[in-house]
């Protein structure tokens, strides 16, 4: 039993770790590069582009945040999944195809997964 949480938590924070680096790393490259300027024009969307660079980056801080006031990790988790629901919806959309749209869902899926679990220690704390 205490292996398998161990293993589990082991697990949570690897995500984290790459959902700090994805959006860290991701979150100025939306600000501040040509292709993705060019790719929320594609999309439509080139008014956002700048607000979605600073949720991702605002996501990546509070992921790193998160290790120190966990209800920040657990709301910037939240907030990144949603984030990048948006963007598999925006991808299937724009009838981009799987490979395009796997990046998005691969980080949706990881934080959900975070968002899930963090959620499910804050309600523990709370009972």
């Amino acid at each position: 039993m205490l292996q398998e949480h161990s293993l589990l938590n082991i697990l949570i924070l690897a995500c984290k770790g790459c959902l700090f680096l994805a959006f860290a790393f991701y979150g100025p490259v939306c600000i501040l590069t040509d292709k993705m300027r060019r790719e929320f024009e594609r999309y439509g969307l080139s008014n956002f582009r700048i607000l979605v660079g600073c949720l991702e980056s605002a996501g990546a801080l509070g992921i790193l945040i998160g290790s120190f006031l966990p209800w920040m990790g657990t709301m910037a988790a939240g907030g990144l999944c949603v984030l990048m629901f948006l963007g598999v919806l925006t991808r299937i959309r724009m009838k981009d195809s799987f490979l395009e749209i796997l990046p998005a869902f691969t980080l949706m899926a990881l934080s959900g997964f975070v968002f899930y679990q963090d959620l499910l220690d804050v309600l523990k704390s709370c009972s």
